[in-house]
């Protein structure tokens, strides 16, 4: 940063002025985009067709782009080439498609026209997508019903950071910069319980909002979901992997609670570290 530093505005000034303005109802929340409500609601009525799928899907051009290319990635490419959205659908299954469009969906929230807050909010997204795929897989790999409601909860854990990003990368290109260690330091604090308030207001399960707010938390009670273990993990696993803001420390995994009451083993964590990396070798680019 070339600016001096007498010049920086103290982080946990910002970071307390979108608090309260959130609180406050000054500062409005994003929602979720209309296209993951119509999926979901087609997703939870057993008489939906795919021909309704196909007409929802291609009302977003962009969606409709990015799922042919992902049919097409290796990860889940078929026989044959897929052109169309119609033909995307089987190969991808109903429940990949809902992960999908909320991937692409909730990448308009890393969005900032602020360049310092640019490669911060690149980082955080790949980091996002590498826990909904290790998520996904950890729960693959557990044999648990419905694996797929588990990359969502992955691919939200760290919204309330991308919230307080976006609010202080608009607040502060109106005026001077903010010291960005001391702002990453206080948005470590507060994000996770900020995203849970988001989720709350976009109507997601208790078992999803507990994942995001103890996503950090150790001693984690026997008592909670599997989904609170699983992101916990995950968030873990995937900063091991380098998918971080920052450079960290490797830990031990095996010493995790969550990983205790999982009942994972060593051998399937490694085999699950080695699916996200091809994954996202495959998927980051496109997504």
């Amino acid at each position: 940063m070339n600016k001096d530093d007498n010049s920086l505005v103290p982080a946990i000034e910002i970071i307390q002025e979108v608090v309260h303005k959130i609180q406050s109802g000054e500062m409005t929340l994003p929602v979720l985009p209309d296209i993951v409500l119509e999926i979901e609601k087609l997703l939870n009525n057993p008489d939906s067709t795919t021909e309704e799928m196909v007409k929802v899907l291609e009302r977003d051009v962009v969606i409709s782009v990015l799922l042919i290319k992902l049919a097409n990635s290796p990860v889940y490419r078929g026989s044959g080439k897929i052109t169309k959205v119609a033909q995307a659908i089987p190969r991808l299954g109903m429940k990949e498609i809902r992960n999908i469009v909320s991937a692409i969906a909730n990448k308009a929230l890393y969005k900032t026209a602020n360049k310092e807050f640019k490669d911060l909010m690149e980082k955080q997204w790949n980091h996002s997508l590498a826990c909904a795929y290790c998520s996904l897989s950890i729960a693959k790999t557990l044999s648990l019903n419905d694996p797929e409601k588990y990359f969502l909860m992955g691919l939200v854990h760290d919204v309330g950071k991308i919230i307080l990003f976006r609010a202080v990368s608009e607040m502060t290109q109106r005026q001077d910069s903010v010291d960005m260690s001391e702002l990453m330091s206080n948005i470590e604090i507060v994000h996770t319980n900020m995203g849970g308030i988001l989720l709350q207001s976009w109507g997601f399960n208790r078992e999803t909002v507990r994942s995001v707010v103890l996503h950090h938390k150790s001693g984690l009670s026997s008592s909670e979901k599997k989904g609170v273990f699983i992101v916990n993990l995950a968030d873990r696993m995937v900063n091991n992997l380098g998918y971080s803001l920052f450079e960290r420390e490797q830990i031990n995994l095996l010493e995790l609670e969550s990983v205790k009451h999982l009942g994972i083993k060593a051998e399937e964590l490694d085999v699950v570290s080695e699916v996200v990396k091809r994954i996202m070798d495959d998927v980051s680019h496109i997504l």
